[in-house]
């Protein structure tokens, strides 16, 4: 079996087509797909790429020219071969940091291969679990940096939220820590579920190259069935005792690509119980249901009446991860008072 190519671009998004709910909506089309041969995969990194990433599922013939081959290894990176510029001194200075960034976080092999029943699972149910994609010791090198950018950015997290369930209040004029969360706690019209940290890996390097390392590309690639993918966007959420539930979604409702091939990898960093903790639960396919709507609690809507099976990827080890489809809808439960927090990193990939 020749081993094929997969793929993990740079966030840089190519020409898109925006078009209203109801257009994407009616493009969903989904069906059981027969990929049971995964195999051994070689992995590639692209950074910076802008080309669109495409699939053989749309049916579309491609007008792009077939990049040429190269006798690669497991691990291959393309960089742009542009001369460097600057003096000879900071030319060496910024190689000596690229090998600083690259050796304190290696890029992690595709050591893990997503079976066929857990292929058939995701086409079925919306949601797989994928259980020691990590290593703890993998995990815990990127607890740092991960925790590190929840601190850095954490008042513009706290705008974030005030300006979602602070209806009236400017949140660009909140300057203090101490300022945001006395609005939130006096000014909230529902609870507060979570803080968000978007795209915390463009201003990281160890959380980039975990990310886009062979290892997420080529299960991502296998969940989506194409031989590429690119990285939309990341995010940190933390849960602390006392926050909300997170509010039954959908992904794809608030992505602006015309496409239903988009998965997003959820990371927690501690483990998660399958009772009583605040892991993600799904709405197995609905994946499948257009019909619903993006953003609302199980009561007093179509998704309580539909008779969708509510489950949780049960009890999850550091190092776990689970994935979801774009228009599967999940929520999170609330974080009790005696929880402990919970922090957990997503990745969004098309």
């Amino acid at each position: 079996m020749n081993p094929l190519n997969y793929q993990v671009f740079s966030n840089q998004l190519p020409r898109v087509h925006m078009s209203s709910t109801l257009t994407v909506l009616q493009q969903k089309r989904f069906s059981v797909s027969e990929r049971a041969s995964v195999g051994t995969r070689r992995c590639t990194i692209v950074f910076g790429s802008n080309k669109p990433s495409t699939s053989s599922r749309d049916n579309k013939p491609s007008t792009s020219t077939p990049a040429k081959k190269s006798p690669v290894g497991l691990r291959e990176l393309r960089v742009n071969k542009s001369k460097p510029t600057g003096t000879p001194d900071e030319i060496k200075a910024r190689e000596a940091k690229r090998e600083t960034d690259h050796s304190a976080s290696p890029l992690l092999e595709p050591t893990y291969n997503i079976s066929p029943q857990q292929l058939l699972k995701y086409e079925r149910k919306g949601y797989v679990c994928t259980r020691g994609l990590f290593t703890e010791d993998e995990i815990n090198r990127r607890r740092h940096a991960v925790e590190g950018a929840t601190s850095r950015l954490e008042l513009k997290a706290l705008r974030q939220r005030v300006s979602v369930v602070c209806p009236g209040v400017d949140a660009t004029q909140l300057h203090t820590v101490e300022d945001a969360r006395r609005v939130l706690a006096t000014r909230a019209v529902e609870e507060v579920g979570f803080l968000q940290y978007i795209n915390i890996h463009e201003s990281d390097k160890a959380i980039d190259l975990l990310l886009r390392s062979p290892r997420v590309a080529a299960a991502a690639a296998a969940l989506l069935g194409v031989n590429r993918v690119r990285l939309y966007q990341s995010c940190a959420f933390l849960k602390v005792p006392g926050h909300g539930p997170t509010n039954w979604h959908s992904d794809l409702n608030m992505v602006p690509l015309d496409t239903n091939h988009f998965v997003t990898l959820w990371i927690p960093f501690r483990d998660i119980s399958p009772n009583n903790d605040s892991g993600l639960q799904f709405a197995c396919g609905s994946h499948r249901d257009f019909a619903l709507p993006y953003w609302h609690q199980m009561e007093g809507f179509d998704l309580a009446t539909r008779g969708y099976k509510i489950e949780n990827a049960g009890a999850m080890a550091l190092g776990d991860a689970t994935w979801h489809a774009g228009w599967t809808l999940h929520y999170a439960p609330p974080a009790s008072k005696k929880a402990q927090s919970r922090l957990a990193l997503t990745a969004s990939f098309f």
